[in-house]
């Protein structure tokens, strides 16, 4: 995506700006509720928790606004819950 464009991602995952240092680390504040199998249109619930505190890859994430202090990021670009 381009920088100023918006969209929901279901099953996203907010962190706090706070949190968003050079060592992409931060606290879980939101979940969204999972995302669809493409074969079987179930939903798949997501694997973390509000309160957990994760590690995410380089360059991952959309921030929500030019001034919001958090950072939307999908399940797959999380790489470690500590």
């Amino acid at each position: 995506m381009r920088p100023g464009e918006k969209k929901q991602k279901a099953g996203a995952i907010f962190i706090p700006a706070s949190a968003q240092d050079d060592e992409r680390v931060g606290e879980i504040v939101a979940v969204g509720p999972g995302r669809r199998s493409p074969t079987t249109g179930e939903q798949i619930p997501v694997d973390l928790k509000v309160g957990q505190m994760v590690r995410w890859m380089e360059g991952s994430g959309q921030a929500i606004a030019e001034d919001s202090p958090f950072l939307v990021l999908g399940e797959p670009e999380i790489l470690a819950v500590l």
